[in-house]
């Protein structure tokens, strides 16, 4: 009874530090370890082993974490089947080792072995922070559970027809290469997913490295031009100051500096990635006659990857400036940097968003802040950030805090 109680916990430590989870990890932890001990200490007192011992125990973590965690189904099940995997593997080995230690200790080798490999599993999650797109979590979720199915035949051949040692063997090297293969196969894929963002990136960033050019190009005729008016504005004030039309001046001095303003919009703050960005979209929201105000106080540091800092700021602002409101068309950004990474974009709204759309779901025909807030809410999580959405005097808000001390 006490290896199964060490087998729970070993297990319970593996969901609790895999997932993303939307409860207390202490709570979590606990739910799974009390659901699991009770399977299989039940299971045992009727059979030393049921084949369907390891199903009951996958689909119990697979229902827990559905509605406790943040990760996606497929994820959820294939992370519930390989533990299962592993728990087969640590059985094979203590079944070898059955001639040549005691029972005792060849459970406690098996276990030792099972902590190891899910020990492992997590090293590797953490430090290379694996993220897959859906449709390769159903793959892999696919080919875990045949591999588990697999073994859970040839185990019950073994107990039931005492095979012989080198058929053993053959099926210990089997389970463990499919689980290397496995391991390799998430990464490489992983791999390729990030070069595929940081790829998409770069020529998003060529593209608003060009429109800042056009802009700052624009801007250095529209200053030409400006200073070519000077010599006659020079002149007309000459004659004014004689007349003593100071009103005039001034007229004259207020027209000057707003268009200064509007010429030289363009963002210049440490951060290259951030002025490409908004600078870009600032373009977008200009052709839109869009008013975009920002206040920026940030260095030239990494906060995260490069392509995650563009999807997250690219599709608030893009909310920003599809849902902006048609009678008073602005758009507030606000970034500071201290312990934590402060980012806010705010627009102005005719009508309530959230009264509508508290979920804010997708709608392709009527925007409702739906594009993009899976995205920014998915890169938040993944930054250990927070992100809210809220209503206030008729402006919608998006804020997030993201902690720097984040390994990124």
């Amino acid at each position: 009874m006490i290896i199964n109680f060490v087998e729970s916990l070993i297990a319970s430590f593996f969901f609790t530090n895999y997932f993303d989870l939307k409860i207390n990890k202490y709570v979590y932890f606990i739910i799974n370890f009390i659901l699991i001990s009770v399977e299989i200490n039940i299971d045992n007192i009727f059979n030393s082993y049921s084949i369907t011992l390891p199903l009951l125990v996958a689909s119990t973590v697979a229902v827990t974490a559905y509605f406790t965690v943040k990760n996606k189904i497929w994820e959820i099940i294939f992370i519930s089947y390989l533990d299962q995997l592993i728990v087969g593997i640590s059985i094979i080995v203590s079944l070898m080792l059955q001639n040549i230690v005691s029972n005792d200790t060849r459970v406690i080798i098996g276990k030792v072995l099972y902590f190891l490999f899910i020990y492992g599993i997590l090293f590797i999650h953490k430090s290379k922070n694996i993220r897959l797109n859906i449709l390769y979590w159903k793959l892999l979720t696919i080919v875990v559970i045949v591999f588990y199915f697999a073994y859970t035949i040839l185990l019950q051949f073994y107990l039931g027809m005492k095979l012989n040692q080198t058929l053993v063997y053959i099926i210990l090297l089997s389970l463990v290469l499919s689980v290397i293969g496995i391991a390799v196969i998430v990464y490489y894929i992983s791999e390729l997913e990030h070069k595929q963002q940081e790829t998409q990136f770069s020529l998003q960033k060529l593209e608003m490295e060009q429109s800042n050019y056009q802009q700052l190009n624009n801007v250095s005729k529209e200053i030409k031009i400006m200073k070519h008016d000077l010599k006659h504005d020079y002149a007309l004030i000459e004659n004014y100051l004689k007349e003593k039309e100071y009103s005039k001046i001034m007229k004259i001095v207020e027209s000057r500096m707003q268009e200064v303003q509007e010429v030289t919009t363009t963002i210049n703050s440490n951060n290259n990635i951030i002025n490409a960005i908004i600078n870009y979209k600032m373009m977008i929201a200009n052709s839109k006659n869009i008013k975009i105000n920002y206040e920026i106080n940030v260095s030239s540091k990494e906060y995260m990857k490069d392509y995650h800092l563009n999807e997250l700021l690219s599709n608030l602002l893009d909310n920003a400036i599809d849902n902006c409101s048609k009678n008073d068309p602005k758009i507030e950004v606000f970034i500071e940097e201290d312990v934590f990474l402060y980012l806010e974009v705010i627009n102005k709204i005719n009508d309530s968003v959230l009264n509508k759309n508290p979920d804010l779901r997708t709608s392709k025909l009527g925007g409702n802040h739906g594009h993009g807030i899976k995205s920014v809410k998915r890169i938040v999580n993944e930054y250990r950030g927070s992100v809210k959405f809220f209503e206030k005097d008729n402006k919608f808000h998006a804020s997030i805090i993201i902690p720097l001390n984040h390994p990124h």
